[in-house]
């Protein structure tokens, strides 16, 4: 049951593409630390100031959404996933990947994949005062209950945890996600990130087999020969993103 009004400190950090995910594919509900809205990677409601409207394509490459991958609005609904901030971060920086797979005979799901071995042993929680910032509370009192309540919801789940497990809409919303083709994820932004990121883990030299298997078929009919196309660009970009990321590091011991 969707909880009162959203309160104006938490709704005015709301981004355009934060507000139009929790207008489709989450409830609001009142919690202890404030409004809460449904991480659809870990499942879970969670304060609203701590749970961000990710980026699929980041806004950064935001020219790239027409003339590549053939959407026109970055803010786009299929452009984004409602995420903990820390699991944004390591989305953002290539750290894991979110894997269209087909469910025969019509569905798909998008799974997580956690490339970075360095991550998978650690906790969400332990990452959390990376992503506390500007959105969370600056008395200590109310952080330290924020920080009581997450450890509570999320335990010692580990990043490692998540891999595996399947992006979801809150189930209060009743939608066919993310099979909907007016709401599921961007097949082909997908693939692209993943690309990414199996060049980042090239790169840094992560163990082979913490690499994804791709399936062809998962991208969206009219796409397919545009891989080596996105292939090219995933290694074009990688420095331009790098730097434009700089001063944002990775999630990490």
């Amino acid at each position: 049951m969707t909880g009162g009004a959203p309160s104006d400190s938490a709704a005015s950090s709301d981004t355009p593409l934060k507000t139009n995910l929790m207008e489709t594919l989450s409830s609001v509900k009142a919690g202890p630390c404030g409004d809460e809205i449904y991480c659809m990677v870990t499942h879970q409601h969670l304060p609203r100031h701590v749970v961000t409207g990710e980026h699929l394509l980041p806004r950064a490459w935001n020219t790239l959404n027409k003339t590549l991958f053939g959407f026109a609005d970055i803010d786009d609904v299929r452009n984004g996933v409602l995420m903990l901030g820390v699991i944004a971060r390591a989305y953002a920086r290539f750290q894991l990947c979110l894997i269209p797979q087909l469910v025969p005979p019509l569905s798909y799901a998008i799974v997580v994949h956690v490339l970075d071995p360095n991550l998978r042993n650690k906790t969400l929680v332990s990452a959390l005062p990376q992503e506390y910032g500007e959105c969370c509370p600056s008395n200590a009192a109310d952080d330290a209950q924020l920080t009581a309540l997450l450890t509570t919801r999320l335990g010692g789940t580990t990043f490692g945890d998540l891999h595996g497990t399947k992006v979801t809409a809150d189930p209060d919303r009743q939608t066919d996600y993310p099979s909907d083709p007016l709401l599921g994820p961007y097949a082909r932004v997908l693939y692209w990130q993943t690309l990414r990121c199996m060049c980042e883990a090239r790169q840094k030299r992560w163990p082979a087999e913490f690499l994804p298997q791709l399936d062809i078929a998962s991208i969206a009919p009219g796409y397919a020969e545009r891989v080596n196309v996105w292939q090219a660009c995933s290694h074009r970009v990688s420095g331009a993103v790098a730097s434009d990321a700089a001063g944002s590091d990775e999630v990490s011991d």
